[in-house]
């Protein structure tokens, strides 16, 4: 009897001790969703080649998206896209089908086609970016696939500068305690309009061709602190087409020597300008 209780006492210790599944436990397999492969068609659109006179352009692109779930394709929700505009920002979304009607093909065979239809800005040239992601019913999302549609403008024409205004000479300060300002306004002009333009430039390069620094200039009417000085650009109107620029002598400055100040101005189809370039002496 003793044995038969002993081993019976080892049994109920030894079953305590073991991790037993609590009845109605939900053990979590949940695996996302992933995008195998997706490419949108065309890549590349030609504002230049389409005749318009208003001011959006409306394009079609052909998404396509070819997903796949572990648990099964009927787990995928929605699979989805996003097109974010050159600067950065979310443009538009919607979905993809896989329904069986055109432009899809075979319905439920986790091969996703829709048309994105964009109704896009004249003005704006460059990259768009179009973001593909997969949603399954408890709300996990896939990986994303990110593939640019650039919009280029064929017929497109260079910005030009002109009217450069800066002085020839300027004086370092004897004393820390006072700065002297140089004030430079620039002129400029695109054929395409002056939302064309990207940027304005200013390069200040030392006598041994070394560069000194490179700053923006802007038409702003002179509401905003430019960060490369902690200054506002000074100027006078915004929008008018005339970019300016404070640039900063210090005492710490040094003196009987030049900067060769060199401006040009780039579009959003990577344009340049022609190219002017001040020498100013510094004494």
């Amino acid at each position: 009897m003793n044995r038969i209780f002993l081993f019976s006492l080892f049994l109920i210790i030894t079953i305590s001790g073991c991790d037993v599944p609590v009845d109605n436990a939900v053990i979590d397999t949940q695996i996302p969703p992933a995008i195998i492969e997706s490419s949108i068609a065309p890549v590349i659109v030609d504002f230049g080649k389409i005749n318009t006179s208003g001011s959006t352009i409306d394009i079609s692109i052909h998404g396509y998206v070819y997903a796949n779930d572990d648990n099964g394709l009927s787990d995928i929700a929605s699979v989805s896209f996003r097109v974010f505009s050159p600067s950065g920002k979310l443009f538009t979304s919607g979905i993809l089908n896989d329904n069986g009607v055109l432009p899809d093909v075979n319905a439920s065979d986790g091969k996703y086609n829709s048309q994105i239809d964009l109704k896009l800005p004249k003005e704006v040239i460059g990259i768009y970016n179009i973001q593909f992601f997969a949603t399954d019913r408890n709300g996990f999302t896939s990986n994303t696939f990110n593939i640019p549609l650039n919009i280029i403008l064929s017929t497109n024409n260079a910005p030009r500068i002109f009217n450069l205004s800066s002085p020839d000479s300027v004086r370092v300060p004897n004393s820390a305690d006072t700065v002297n300002l140089i004030y430079i306004s620039l002129g400029v002009s695109d054929q395409q309009g002056l939302s064309d333009i990207v940027s304005v430039v200013l390069t200040s390069q030392r006598p041994d061709s070394s560069v000194a620094g490179t700053f923006t200039m802007a038409d702003d009417g002179g509401k905003t602190v430019l960060p490369q000085f902690g200054l506002t650009s000074g100027d006078s109107l915004a929008g008018d087409g005339i970019f300016s620029i404070i640039v900063p002598i210090f005492s710490t400055t040094p003196r009987n020597t030049y900067r060769d100040f060199i401006f040009a101005a780039r579009d959003q189809s990577n344009a340049y300008s022609n190219v002017i370039i001040k020498r100013i002496f510094i004494q």
